[in-house]
């Protein structure tokens, strides 16, 4: 797990989901960076991925890419997407 990236999502995000309380893994997908985190629901496993966004003046939340998935490859398919939204010239500066 990257201490930088966790340390820039925390900077944003303070605390703990209630739904997905066991964080797995940060990560970075192009000009966003997420973290992973599994909980319990529906006598299964549901996987939340959080998504801020590294802009030019800092980092923000955006709750309109966070999704929940009842599958790990699910999980996957979203990142792969997330990371196909990213502009062409897009350059990463972190």
């Amino acid at each position: 797990m990257s201490k930088d990236l966790k340390e820039m999502f925390c900077s944003v995000v303070k605390g703990v989901n209630l739904l997905t309380p066991h964080v797995e893994e940060y990560g970075r997908v192009g000009r966003y960076i997420y973290e992973l985190s599994t909980g319990r629901a529906f006598d299964g496993i549901i996987y939340g991925v959080t998504v801020v966004e590294v802009k030019e003046g800092g980092i923000v939340e955006t709750t309109n890419l966070s999704k929940c998935f009842f599958s790990k490859d699910d999980v996957v398919q979203y990142l792969d997407y997330l990371q196909s939204q990213q502009p062409n010239d897009y350059v990463e500066e972190i």
